[in-house]
C-alpha cells in the first residue's frame, strides 16, 4: 500500500540527515526533532502534535519560523473575523504547527540538495532557515496594537465616549 507522500522523495524517507535538519531549524532543534521523528516513523504522514507559542502566537510564530505565506494567511483569517479567527488560527496552527514546520523544512531541505553544492549545504541550510525574530517582533506589535485599537473602538461603541470632568 502506498501512502500519501511516498511520491515526494525525503518525506518519509531518511534522505535528508538529522543533523541537516537541526541545522536549519537552528533554536530549539531538539524540541522540533522529537516531533520530526515521529512524522519521519509515519511515513511523512500528518499526526497532530501540540506546540503554545504556534497557538498562543499563531501569527508571529509563522512569521518568526519563516514559513511566511501561512502566517500571512492566519493574519487575513484573524482579521477577517476577529477574535474567533484569532482562536481558529491559533487552534489550527497549535496543532498543525509542528507538520507545518517540518512539511516546509523538509521541502526547503530537498530543494537545498538538489541546486548547492554539497559542501556549502549546511552554511546554506543555515542561512535559509533559522528565525528571523525582528520580522516575528513587528507582527507581534502590529498584531497586539491592532487588538487593542479593536477593544478600544468596540468599548466606544457599547459604552460611548468617557466622560469629561473639568476642571481635571
Amino acid at each position: 500500500m502506498q501512502t500519501p507522500n511516498e511520491d515526494i522523495p525525503g518525506i518519509g524517507h531518511d534522505s535528508i540527515p538529522d543533523d541537516l535538519f537541526a541545522t536549519f531549524i537552528g533554536p530549539n532543534a531538539p524540541y522540533y526533532m522529537r516531533h520530526f521523528a515521529v512524522f519521519r516513523l509515519l511515513g511523512g504522514n500528518f499526526t497532530t502534535s501540540w506546540n503554545w507559542p504556534a497557538f498562543l502566537l499563531p501569527y508571529a510564530w509563522l512569521f518568526y519560523r519563516k514559513m511566511y505565506l501561512y502566517g500571512l494567511i492566519a493574519l487575513a483569517v484573524s482579521y477577517i473575523f476577529n477574535f474567533i479567527g484569532w482562536l481558529v488560527a491559533g487552534i489550527f496552527v497549535g496543532l498543525c504547527g509542528n507538520y507545518m514546520y517540518y512539511a516546509h523544512t523538509t521541502k526547503k531541505l530537498l530543494g537545498l540538495k538538489t541546486t548547492t553544492p554539497e559542501a556549502d549545504i549546511r552554511l546554506v541550510a543555515r542561512i535559509v532557515g533559522g528565525t528571523n525574530l525582528p520580522v516575528a517582533l513587528v507582527v507581534g506589535i502590529v498584531t497586539l496594537a491592532s487588538l487593542l485599537l479593536a477593544a478600544g473602538a468596540l468599548s466606544f461603541f457599547f459604552m460611548g465616549p468617557l466622560p469629561v470632568r473639568w476642571p481635571l
